[in-house]
């Protein structure tokens, strides 16, 4: 199985395929592309990490709502701990619109560490913040 980020034809929002598909001696997938529905995943696992990853991606598997919600960063958050160790591959719609073997590259996922501090300081009735 390998888990392939794209963005949708039309409206270009984030869209998350799973997919299952043979492998090269170099371990490039070759076609046929097998799509998945994580949903069927779901009642094949007991642990709630891979629930959680599932569940996310089938929340971008048809993704056609432009806005941002708290679930949807919840969702990114179990996608990124990837608890099956799938590789992550990215699609080229300059290659193809259609996903296919020859338009997805590998790709990385993690997530990145924030480490900000701000600063607040009072003048006056006023106060001023900066980010260190």
């Amino acid at each position: 199985m390998i888990l392939i980020f794209s963005q949708h034809r039309f409206y270009r929002h984030l869209v998350i395929e799973l997919a299952e598909a043979e492998v090269t001696l170099t371990g490039k997938p070759k076609n046929p592309l097998t799509f998945i529905d994580p949903t069927d995943m779901i009642w094949k696992t007991e642990n709630q990490e891979e629930l959680k990853f599932y569940t996310g991606i089938a929340k971008f598997r048809n993704n056609y709502d432009a806005g941002k919600s708290e679930s949807d960063l919840e969702g990114l958050k179990a996608l990124a701990k990837n608890p099956l160790g799938l590789d992550v591959y990215l699609h080229d719609d300059k290659v193809s619109t259609n996903i296919t073997a020859t338009s997805i590259k590998p790709g990385k996922l993690k997530v990145l560490k924030v480490d900000l501090t701000l600063n607040v300081d009072e003048e006056g009735d006023f106060l001023n913040s900066r980010p260190d």
